[in-house]
């Protein structure tokens, strides 16, 4: 959630407002899916401590201010489907961009210019098409 949030923030394009993977490469994050609760909860289960680092509760930085402060609102005012609603948004992104990904190959596919070494772009025929395959 505060990834997203952290993005729009930032003004990322409408097509890269997504969260973290749980995989990326070799790396991977298998507890990213899991609530907080639930892992204290499991660790409790099982007699083990939960460990934070004290700086996850301090304001000075964003993406702290962001879980602490601006996600508990947002959860407010949607009326608790928070989650649900950034779900649906990284859903209608990634649709955009594999949208963008499929009509820039197919653009790309019929530029002459860009089957030269090096490639290079036609800016008349880019500029017939749409405004986001521009960018």
């Amino acid at each position: 959630v505060e990834t997203v949030l952290l993005k729009c923030l930032r003004g990322c394009h409408l097509s890269n407002v997504r969260g973290m993977s749980w995989r990326q490469g070799s790396f991977v994050r298998p507890l990213l899916k899991c609530k907080k609760d639930e892992l204290v909860a499991h660790l409790r289960s099982i007699k083990q401590d939960w460990m934070e680092d004290s700086s996850n509760a301090e304001l000075k930085y964003k993406r702290n201010r962001v879980r602490l402060q601006l996600v508990p609102l947002m959860h407010e005012l949607t009326g608790g489907a928070l989650q649900a609603r950034l779900q649906a948004v990284e859903q209608q992104s990634s649709q955009l961009r594999q949208w963008l990904q499929h009509t820039s190959r197919a653009y790309l596919e019929t530029d002459p210019a860009w089957q030269q070494h090096p490639p290079g772009l036609t800016v008349a025929t880019l500029l017939l098409q749409p405004l986001p395959v521009q960018d």
